[in-house]
């Protein structure tokens, strides 16, 4: 398990001809925050795959200064359903953007390895689906009103 002060949240969003991320620690305390734009307006799906790019462009230039941390685990969330299958190797990359973007990606995965560590895997991908509920709360009530 990673240790805490080297966890990163990155939560990505991308729109037609514009995208954008922000960078977080485990309290949700922003470090950092970017936009990216197109001049082609690209496609939502693009922007949010540029957005990843650039967030994590963003860890590897900043490591150990401006509150990154040198070596660390990277959590991205997108509400790309798509890209996070993508990312996670679930789907094949179909379109050469697609494609280019994952050979991008993975060279940046690469540059996040940390010596020792087995699986190298220190850039995890998570799907927020539309209408996401955290529903922790309930179910801490739940177990509340069990222990009584």
């Amino acid at each position: 398990m990673p240790n805490k002060q080297n966890q990163l949240f990155v939560f990505v969003k991308g729109n037609k001809g514009i995208g954008g991320f922000e960078i977080t620690d485990t309290n949700f305390e922003p470090k950092h925050s970017d936009v990216v734009e197109s001049q082609t307006d690209e496609p939502a799906i693009s922007m949010d795959r540029r957005a990843i790019e650039s967030s994590l462009e963003y860890i590897k230039a900043n490591r150990g200064k401006n509150s990154i941390p040198s070596n660390p685990v990277i959590y991205i969330f997108t509400t790309f359903e798509n890209n996070y299958h993508v990312v996670i190797g679930d789907k094949e990359s179909k379109s050469e953007k697609s494609k280019i973007f994952m050979e991008k990606l993975n060279k940046l995965k690469n540059d996040f390895k940390r010596p020792g560590i087995g699986n190298n895997d220190e850039v995890k991908c998570y799907w927020i689906p539309k209408n996401f509920h955290n529903c922790m709360e309930d179910v801490n009530q739940l177990l509340k009103k069990k222990k009584h």
